[in-house]
């Protein structure tokens, strides 16, 4: 929501609504928690800053830069982020200067040591903040993206932090049952605060989700379809090699029938050099693939750039079609009629 400003001019009335606005959220019947942020994860925002701390005399471009963010007291437990060390913000908190930190800039900023009660401050602000926690780092710009180093501080203290409170904000709440059924009920409590403010983009962590990674997904569903037809390509191939050399091969294996060999034989003697080929394929495949690894790893999240599990998936499934792309040709050779081959020879 973004807090017209003509009516919400003072930081006094934008801390007040979102007070107000947070509790009616809570007392909405089937929500657990309710909070907000300035920007969700998976959203990028462009407030970054160093981190400066007591006894730091670099200059302002040499100290560690974090991304802030503005949150509410109940923020950690309704996005269920961890936390690792001290205590959330609550509202006793509001006539001190607080902030938390993430555990990757915990462990950057104070080597070894713990980063509760360590002081950090808004340069060139004489106030000092004391941080009282240490959460879990968050992905914030996108799933490939390693999580930045983030400083959380209280909406309410945004005066300090940004010279005014935000009016804009993003709300948060857990819910106890479908959250998409949900939307209704919190439009009617935020218009009991202000009417003429429009609730837009009410959307589950789940569709943010997906939106994140929907280019991603868009390259893996071409990647998929240009899969697909080149394994097609690849059964095609297959068969009519197969079965090109069981008809040039007619007259020989009439013979080896006509001379005491079985049908089984005859077909796993067909199959046996039909499949030698596809193997070698296999081996080039693969060790194709361990070579591009890094490339292929770059445009799947999760996936590394040797995954044995997958690779031999891509193995067996290959193995299987070239199986019943060389079933057909092996089955028709086992049933040459011997007194016809030897006819035509």
């Amino acid at each position: 929501m973004t807090l017209p400003h003509p009516r919400y001019q003072t930081d006094g009335q934008r801390a007040l609504f979102h007070q107000r606005a947070l509790e009616a959220l809570e007392a909405v019947p089937g929500l657990r928690s309710a909070s907000l942020i300035s920007s969700l994860p998976l959203k990028p925002q462009a407030w970054g800053d160093a981190i400066n701390t007591k006894g730091d005399t670099r200059p302002r471009v040499e100290r560690p830069m974090a991304q802030y963010r503005f949150v509410s007291e109940h923020y950690f437990e309704t996005m269920g982020v961890t936390l690792l060390q001290g205590r959330f913000p609550t509202s006793r908190d509001r006539t001190r200067k607080v902030a938390l930190v993430s555990e990757s800039a915990a462990r950057r900023v104070w080597l070894g040591e713990s980063a509760v009660g360590k002081l950090i401050r808004n340069d060139p602000r004489p106030e000092w903040v004391e941080v009282i926690g240490v959460v879990a780092d968050v992905r914030t710009e996108s799933l490939d993206k390693q999580p930045p180093m983030m400083v959380y501080v209280p909406y309410w203290d945004g005066a300090y932090w940004q010279g005014y409170v935000w009016g804009n904000a993003t709300y948060v709440v857990r819910t106890a049952q479908d959250p998409s059924a949900m939307a209704n009920g919190l439009r009617a409590a935020i218009h009991k605060l202000d009417r003429e403010l429009p609730l837009a983009n009410v959307l589950t962590m789940q569709e943010i989700l997906s939106e994140s990674v929907s280019s991603r997904r868009f390259q893996t569903l071409l990647t998929g379809i240009f899969a697909s037809a080149a394994l097609f390509l690849a059964c095609l191939g297959i068969y009519g090699v197969i079965s090109y050399s069981v008809a040039r091969r007619t007259n020989e294996i009439g013979i080896r029938i006509a001379i005491g060999a079985q049908p089984l034989q005859v077909s796993m003697l067909v199959f046996r050099q039909a499949v030698r080929p596809v193997i070698g394929g296999l081996l080039l495949g693969v060790a194709g693939a361990l070579a591009t690894g890094r490339l292929i790893s770059s445009f799947l999240f999760g996936t590394e750039a040797r995954d044995p599990a997958a690779i031999l998936v891509v193995v067996l499934i290959l193995l299987a079609v070239a199986a019943v792309a060389c079933w057909a040709p092996a089955r028709r050779a086992s049933r040459i009629d011997p007194a016809v081959a030897l006819r035509n020879e």
